[in-house]
């Protein structure tokens, strides 16, 4: 897998359980109050089969 848009920003996260969860990623979005991060890759369909996909695209 190679990142698309160079490496992820880190991102540390307090849950709403009051854990603190560090990751990263190159953005996110708001969707009916809860956080989506997301990360743009070029992945084979083997490595995408190892992730929870949501969304695919062709550059």
């Amino acid at each position: 897998m190679r990142f698309a848009a160079g490496p992820p920003t880190r991102w540390v996260v307090e849950l709403r359980s009051g854990a603190v969860v560090e990751l990263a990623a190159d953005g996110y979005s708001r969707t009916d109050g809860d956080l989506v991060f997301s990360i743009l890759a070029d992945a084979t369909l083997a490595e995408q089969a190892e992730v929870r996909v949501l969304g695919r695209g062709t550059g």
